[in-house]
């Protein structure tokens, strides 16, 4: 049997990723696997990438690695010309960009007592979308966007959402986030997963708190607000809330002030309403545990 802990978006919290790295120890694993992105939100991306680097754990590129190595002019997509974090990524991360840019965006994992994997952040072929439950997208839905996978087993992240669910001859894994819970409770979460000849199952499902303080010195040390403005103040509030904050408020930007830059008083004014119209339906209630058959 091959054991292995399945951790994605760490998002730069070290203090969420030393306690994974000690709960799991009680597991056993025989290896570690890193879904993608390990870098940007938290204030620790340097440290986080060290850590994963030193132990030699499985890893790919997600899309946060991709606002890293992507941040500036001519690779800078034209849409992100306001994404104040990208710079601020890019210039803290100067002494990992090699790396990051020769990182794959997949993997498939061949181990010899176990079926193939096919390891991507997203969904395969897109870092940027995801796999969610039943309640959201249907069987159809997600055959269509499995259609690329390499193997009947999927171990994916992106969601932030833990996810084990069956599609036709597909098997999809998300262990949820180790760094920046979104479903209202701050909670570190990831997976230990058994493989045999007959298949993959979910032996742990682990969830660890999380206690954002330790963040905010770090983050003052960096000038976050300073360097990032109104992005970094929502980063934090996603953070402190354990809930989807700058999506929600750019779909409200762009339905409310559509020609407008973001302002601090745009952000407090944001908190005062009823976000629930913004925001993606997977992300309004609080199911950690309903997406774990």
């Amino acid at each position: 049997m091959t054991r292995l802990a399945l951790l994605a978006d760490i998002h730069g919290n070290l203090p969420a990723l030393e306690q994974v790295m000690t709960d799991m120890r009680q597991f056993a694993p025989d290896h570690v696997v890193v879904a993608g992105d390990m870098v940007n939100w938290g204030p620790f991306s340097v440290e986080v990438m060290q850590i994963v680097y030193e132990n030699r754990w499985t890893m790919i590129r997600g899309n946060n690695e991709y606002y890293c190595i992507n941040a500036l002019p001519p690779r800078r997509p034209d849409t992100w010309a306001t994404y104040t974090l990208v710079e601020w990524l890019h210039e803290e991360l100067r002494d990992w960009r090699y790396f990051i840019a020769g990182l794959p965006d997949e993997l498939l994992l061949l181990y010899p007592d176990a079926p193939d994997v096919h390891l991507c952040h997203g969904i395969p072929g897109d870092c940027w979308k995801g796999v969610y439950s039943a309640e959201f997208d249907d069987d159809d839905t997600v055959t269509e966007q499995l259609r690329y996978g390499r193997a009947h087993t999927i171990f994916c992240g992106h969601t932030h959402i833990p996810l084990n669910r069956r599609v036709g001859s597909y098997t999809v894994l998300n262990p949820g986030s180790v760094g920046v819970p979104l479903l209202g409770e701050p909670v570190s979460s990831y997976m230990i997963v058994d493989g045999t000849p007959q298949g993959w199952k979910l032996s742990h499902h682990r969830t660890l708190p999380l206690q954002v303080s330790t963040l905010q010195s770090a983050w003052e040390r960096q000038r976050f607000v300073e360097r990032c403005g109104v992005t970094a103040q929502m980063v934090i509030k996603e953070f402190e809330q354990s809930r989807v904050i700058v999506a929600s408020f750019n779909a409200w930007m762009r339905q409310v002030h559509p020609i407008e830059t973001a302002t601090p008083e745009h952000f407090t004014f944001f908190l005062t309403i009823d976000s629930s119209p913004y925001t993606p339906k997977p992300y309004l209630q609080d199911k950690r545990h309903a997406y774990l058959d």
